[in-house]
């Protein structure tokens, strides 16, 4: 069990999944502006409107880690690779350490 009070617990969640949220939206920008739809601005005005949303959440977020004096920082990323080899039908599993520089 965290000692970390529940509130403060979801602010650290934001702090970490609404830039996440920033990168799928404006991945899908990219998707819509070169799809072949006859009318792409309403689908564009949507995930204008997310993103403008998510921006001032993250605004938010991150006012709160600053006068909470929190801070949220990647050190490393790990990344467990499942592998299943079919000549022998044997599951390994790897860990993959990415390490920020």
């Amino acid at each position: 069990m965290t000692r970390i009070p529940t509130h403060e617990r979801d602010i650290i969640e934001r702090e970490i999944y609404l830039p996440m949220l920033m990168k799928i939206l404006e991945w899908d920008r990219l998707i819509i502006e070169n799809a072949p739809f006859k009318f792409n601005s309403p689908y564009l005005e949507l995930v204008e409107q997310a993103l403008k949303s998510v921006q001032k959440d993250l605004k938010v977020t991150r006012e709160h880690l600053r006068k909470s004096q929190t801070k949220v920082s990647e050190i490393k990323r790990i990344v467990i690779l499942q592998c299943i080899f079919l000549s022998t039908m044997v599951t390994k599993n790897y860990i993959i350490i990415l390490i920020q520089d």
